[in-house]
Formats: structure tokens, C-alpha cells, sequence
């Protein structure tokens, strides 16, 4: 009698810690919902894939993402990019690949970082070893406040801009195909 309640009692223990987990994810990711964009021009496929976290009243650069640190520049996992061809960001090479994007904002500018290790989770300090690419992109204000965190590919004449902007804040990396 006593193993079957101890089997039991170990059966629904597990189930609820199975709902919790699920719950928990279901939850968090309706507060920051993943979303992947993609743009295809000439021989070049890029997609970012990121957690798109809401303002909600908070003070968010300064605040909710501090100031001269690495921020996995969205929610829950770190932002991923993937890109088809060598590409020329700000006259540097960055090969094909993979990589976690990062940013580093400050008040006036963000450092974006492209980092090669993947697979961790977006709250583990990253292993700054694997970064491939470090450049510095000036911070843009806005006139009209942005309530969620988006990142946008545009198409322009010489390649794309990745724009990355929420609060009051914009930041545009210009990325060129490598022909």
C-alpha cells in the first residue's frame, strides 16, 4: 500500500512540475513574443530571430536594460542572426554564419555584437572569447514612443539596414553584400 501511494504521490508531483514548466513558457512568451524576420536580396538571406519584450510603463534604456552592458538585445533567448554571404558592416568583413546578437547601449550609442556561440540561454553571460565582430552605431531619438522592441530589415540600394528601435530609441546598422 505504501509503494502505490508513494507511486502515485511521485506521478502527480511530476505532472505538476510538467504543467508549471509549461505554464511558464506559455506565459512568458505571450509577455515577449518571438518573431523572426527575413530579407532576401541578391545572393544575400538574412533572418534575425528575437523576443520582442513590451515597454509597459518602464524606463527601459538607463533601466530595464542598463547601460554599458551586454543586453541579449531582446527577451528570453538571445537574438539570433543568420546570414547567407560575407557581408561588410561599417567597412568590417563578418563571414557567413550564425551568430547570438548582442548590443551594448549607452546613452549616445550601442555597440552590436556578433558573437559565435550558440546554443545558450539568453540570461547566461555570454562568452566574450566568441566574439567575432564589435562595432560602434550612433543612437537616433525619436519623436514617437515605441511600446514593443522591434528589429527591422530594410531593403536600401546597397544592401540592408538593420534597425533595431524601442522606447524613444533607434539604432540602424547598415549591412552591404560582399560580392
Amino acid at each position: 500500500m505504501k509503494k502505490k501511494v508513494l507511486i502515485v504521490g511521485g506521478l502527480l508531483f511530476s505532472l505538476l512540475i510538467i504543467l508549471a514548466i509549461v505554464i511558464y513558457f506559455k506565459t512568458s512568451n505571450t509577455q515577449s513574443p518571438q518573431e523572426t524576420v527575413k530579407l532576401s536580396i541578391e545572393s544575400l538571406n538574412l533572418a534575425v530571430t528575437y523576443c520582442r519584450p513590451y515597454k509597459k510603463g518602464r524606463k527601459i534604456f538607463g533601466g530595464l536594460v542598463p547601460y554599458n552592458t551586454y543586453w541579449r538585445t531582446g527577451a528570453n533567448e538571445s537574438t539570433e542572426i543568420s546570414i547567407s554571404n560575407k557581408v561588410m558592416i561599417s567597412e568590417k568583413l563578418l563571414d557567413a554564419g550564425k551568430y547570438k546578437l548582442y548590443t551594448i547601449p549607452s546613452d549616445d550609442h550601442w555597440e552590436v555584437v556578433f558573437n559565435s556561440e550558440l546554443g545558450t540561454w539568453g540570461y547566461q553571460e555570454p562568452n566574450y572569447e566568441k566574439d567575432v565582430l564589435r562595432i560602434t552605431f550612433p543612437v537616433n531619438r525619436v519623436d514617437q514612443e515605441l511600446e514593443q522592441f522591434t528589429i527591422e530589415l530594410k531593403e536600401r540600394r546597397e544592401g540592408v539596414d538593420m534597425v533595431m528601435k524601442w522606447d524613444l530609441v533607434e539604432v540602424s546598422v547598415p549591412i552591404k553584400v560582399v560580392k
